[in-house]
């Protein structure tokens, strides 16, 4: 599957005409001035995915154009360079986004753009709300790139909320859908939280000191972690969710994990969710893949499937065919 393919699958607009190409986008993403190089060649196509709180867009214009939008006032913007890059001034501060960079803007007095011919970028709407203030007082710099580290982990991360926000318009979805859809909105934001600016956090250890083994015998808990894996089989699960109901700091779960089974905490829940998956397709081989895998939280089915084969040998499509 290609990259992002569920927001392409939401075409908003494609229109030659400037006024069109200004209205939707001002209504939707912000409200902004949009200047035409003369003689121009208007070329506007923008795919839509709307959540419950975030918005994801893919936008091209065409030719080059310059753009001026408005201070934000209860949202923040992440920016990705898909293809070509863009010039930008924000705070009176020049810049350029190159092509595959990812950053975040939110800017105190001003921003201007400057997409290059043919330019295309993918950005998603987040409100402020989300970081627990308003635009102005989030301590996130007027304008953040992502290091080539935190990109290649917020990818996937963009790839996934768009692969369910897709699945939760589609007569399929169950009820589960919506539940993994506020879940990934919520890791979005508390990724963003993490990376950017003054938003650092750090696992509370608490009074919980010592080394996993010590506070409970070692297939007590092991057990306990089983139990906690079934619960959420097809119910979001964060790592300090997770680390809590072992009475662990996150970094005590890690470690522990790593001892016993060579895995972080995350991956060992991806594989009990995927012998969850693989043991339903052998009891009801004609369910869906996409919607299956969606239930059990996973978002991009390309991934999804590469997992699959990884620890089976096989494709969903062959197991549900024996």
């Amino acid at each position: 599957m290609a990259f992002l393919a569920p927001l392409y699958e939401h075409c908003a607009l494609r229109s030659k005409e400037p006024v069109e190409s200004h209205r939707l986008i001002a209504e939707g993403l912000c409200d902004y001035r949009i200047g035409w190089h003369a003689h121009a060649a208007v070329e506007t196509v923008v795919h839509q995915l709307n959540a419950p709180r975030l918005l994801l867009y893919a936008m091209r214009y065409g030719d080059e154009v310059d753009l001026a939008p408005r201070v934000y006032e209860d949202f923040l913007l992440v920016h990705y360079a898909r293809r070509g890059p863009i010039e930008l001034w924000t705070d009176g501060q020049r810049t350029a986004l190159r092509q595959g960079e990812v950053a975040v803007s939110n800017p105190r007095r001003s921003i201007a753009l400057r997409w290059s011919a043919h330019c295309e970028q993918v950005i998603l709407r987040l409100p402020a709300a989300m970081f627990g203030a308003d635009a102005q007082a989030i301590a996130v710099p007027p304008w953040h790139r992502l290091s080539r580290v935190q990109t290649q982990a917020w990818l996937p991360l963009m790839e996934a909320f768009a692969g369910m926000a897709h699945f939760a318009q589609t007569p399929n979805a169950g009820g589960a859908t919506a539940v993994w859809l506020e879940h990934l909105e919520t890791s979005m934001a508390g990724f963003l939280r993490q990376q950017v600016g003054q938003f650092q956090t750090h696992a509370h250890t608490g009074a919980e000191g010592g080394r996993p083994g010590s506070t409970a015998p070692r297939r007590r808990r092991t057990e306990l972690l089983h139990a906690i894996a079934h619960e959420h089989l097809r119910h979001p699960l964060t790592l300090p969710e997770m680390a809590r109901k072992l009475a662990l700091s996150p970094r005590q779960l890690n470690e522990w994990t790593q001892q016993e089974w060579g895995q972080s905490p995350m991956a060992w829940l991806r594989d009990r969710r995927l012998d969850a998956i693989h043991r339903h397709f052998i009891e009801h081989p004609r369910d869906e893949v996409t919607t299956v895998a969606m239930e059990y939280g996973f978002g991009h089915i390309g991934r999804f499937a590469r997992f699959y084969f990884e620890r089976f040998g096989e494709y969903p499509s062959q197991t549900r065919r024996r």
